[in-house]
C-alpha cells in the first residue's frame, strides 16, 4: 500500500504546493545559518522574551505570501436579512406559517369508519365553524370527566357540529400529557357513536393543547 498522500478531487487551494523541494534545499539556500548566542534571560522585557524564543527560527522566503484560490460559494448569508428569523418566529406565534402540526408527535387525529380522511383535512383547517368550547386545561381528571360530560350532553342537545376542547399539552406534567390522554380516551369511548372525527387544533386555536370535534 503506497503511504503517499493524495490530493482529495476538487480540492484546489494548496497553498503549501512545492514545499518539498524548498525543504531539499540547503539551509543556506533557504535564509541565513547563522545563530545567535543564548541571550541570558535576566532583565528580559516581553519582546525580548519572545525574540529569545524565536531566535532559530528561519524564515522561507518563498512562502511569505500564500496564494488562496477562491473556490465555488455554497451560500452567501449575508444576502439574508438580519430580521428573517424575527420574522418567522413571529408568523409561528400567530400561527400564519412555520409550524406544520400534523407531522408532530403530539398531533391527534380520528376519523369514523365510513368517513373520508379529507375531513380530518377540512376540520384541522377550520373550515367548520366552532359553536362552543369547553376549557379543561388545569384541572383534575374527576373534575374534568364531570365538565366534559356535561359539556357534550348539553352540545349534542343544541345540536352542534362542530366543538372545542382545551386540554393543555401537558408538558409541566411528570407523567405526561395526562388530561389530553384521558379526553381522547373519552371521546372514544362514551362519546364515539355520536362523533365523526376529531383533531388538533390550528395553532390559532390552541394548537396541539385542543382538539376540534365534529358530531355527525
Amino acid at each position: 500500500m503506497s503511504s503517499e498522500w493524495k490530493d482529495p478531487a476538487g480540492f484546489k487551494n494548496r497553498p503549501f504546493k512545492g514545499i518539498k523541494k524548498v525543504l531539499k534545499k540547503p539551509v543556506s539556500d533557504i535564509g541565513s545559518s547563522k545563530l545567535t548566542e543564548p541571550v541570558p534571560q535576566e532583565n528580559l522585557t516581553e519582546d525580548g522574551v519572545f525574540a529569545e524564543a524565536m531566535r532559530q527560527v528561519i524564515e522561507i522566503p518563498e512562502f511569505r505570501e500564500l496564494s488562496i484560490s477562491q473556490g465555488k460559494s455554497v451560500s452567501n448569508l449575508s444576502d439574508r436579512s438580519s430580521d428573517d428569523s424575527a420574522y418567522l418566529l413571529d408568523q409561528v406565534l400567530h400561527g400564519h406559517d412555520g409550524i406544520d402540526l400534523p407531522r408532530t408527535q403530539e398531533h391527534i387525529e380520528w376519523v369514523s369508519q365510513g368517513y373520508s380522511k379529507e375531513i380530518l383535512q377540512r376540520l384541522h383547517q377550520g373550515h367548520y365553524a366552532i359553536q362552543d368550547s369547553l376549557d379543561l386545561h388545569g384541572a383534575v381528571l374527576e373534575e374534568a370527566e364531570s365538565e366534559l360530560d356535561f359539556f357534550m350532553k348539553n352540545a349534542l342537545r343544541r345540536s352542534y357540529r362542530c366543538i372545542k376542547i382545551i386540554c393543555g399539552r401537558g408538558l409541566r406534567s411528570f407523567n405526561g400529557p395526562v388530561l389530553k390522554g384521558a379526553v381522547v380516551k373519552w371521546l372514544l369511548y362514551k362519546y364515539r357513536k355520536y362523533i365523526t372525527a376529531f383533531v388538533s387544533a390550528r395553532q390559532c386555536d390552541g394548537g396541539l393543547g385542543a382538539i376540534y370535534v365534529l358530531f355527525r
